[in-house]
């Protein structure tokens, strides 16, 4: 439901059970609605160690080419 939805959703979940593909579904969903709009649109993720941001950036990197993917850590 997540690629057909604009609702807040919360997921909590165990290590491994699959809440990246669920943000990855939201991602989607999001471009797909967004296509003819001119206007940048701007998705956040926040991990709580570095090493999942890095993993993210290079795998989303790979994924969806057609975005500029940043990375931001403090």
């Amino acid at each position: 439901d997540l690629y057909h939805t604009t609702k807040n959703v919360v997921i909590s979940a165990p290590t491994g059970c699959g809440k990246t593909i669920c943000l990855e579904l939201a991602m989607l969903n999001q471009m797909r609605k967004n296509t003819s709009s001119s206007t940048k649109k701007k998705m956040v993720y926040v991990a709580p160690i570095r090493a999942l941001c890095d993993e993210r950036t290079l795998d989303w990197q790979s994924k969806f080419k057609n975005l500029v993917i940043m990375k931001v850590t403090g």
